[in-house]
């Protein structure tokens, strides 16, 4: 089963994050749910955090699909936006996190979460993933901030890259805008057609930053 943990301040407590999968990864994506526990403790123990930390109070709540596949998401878009956030780029990590957001054969998420819930005939299957107009509102939020999060990403490869990993940085390309082409019927935004746009590795950083934020807005023509 899938285990997670993460930490944050709340007031003056601590709020510790515990997720158990309650289903296994292979299955389905609109069968996986999640139990996440919330621990809070006392501020001033995290400044002497041992292995036992006296917990204030819990909060148990269990994730529905959409819900689940929602903070898988969230959690990817926060890892990308904290590996931009840092200067100059930490570049073997910076790819790393780029192949495991963009190449199929690493991680066909996104696409597939898109196509569980998004999808026409998913409308089926609401009782079963816990689905509603809002939470199916909420995931498409997420999915324009995770293709954004990408195109910054690549943009930002191409530009620090040398010419030995050149190779990578244009299949990364690629498959990004593979990636925001499918997830765009599931958004109701539309990407640049490959037609239209420059490569990233020839363009300005402005005008590739254009790209990616005019597929978020649904500006892009």
């Amino acid at each position: 089963t899938a285990y997670e943990i993460c930490a944050c301040l709340v007031g003056s407590e601590m709020c510790i994050r515990d997720s158990f999968g309650t289903t296994r990864d292979s299955d389905p994506l609109d069968t996986q749910c999640k139990r996440r526990v919330l621990h809070y403790i006392p501020v001033d123990a995290v400044h002497d955090f041992t292995l036992r930390a006296r917990v204030i109070k819990t909060d148990e709540r269990l994730l529905s699909p959409i819900e689940n596949s929602i903070e898988m998401l969230s959690d990817r878009v926060e890892l990308l936006t904290n590996e931009l956030s840092y200067d100059p780029p930490r570049l073997n990590s910076l790819q790393q996190v780029i192949q495991g957001s963009v190449l199929p054969m690493v991680n066909s998420g996104p696409v597939s979460i898109a196509q569980a819930f998004l999808s026409p005939e998913s409308a089926e299957k609401d009782e079963q993933t816990g689905a509603n107009d809002e939470l199916r509102d909420e995931l498409r939020d997420v999915l324009r901030q995770f293709v954004a999060r990408c195109g910054e990403a690549v943009m930002l490869n191409a530009q620090v890259v040398s010419e030995k990993h050149q190779k990578f940085a244009d299949m990364v390309e690629t498959q990004y805008y593979k990636l925001a082409t499918e997830l765009a019927r599931f958004v109701e935004r539309r990407s640049a057609p490959v037609s239209e746009r420059r490569s990233l590795t020839q363009s300005s950083p402005a005008a590739s930053s254009a790209t990616s934020s005019a597929w978020v807005s649904g500006t892009t023509k």
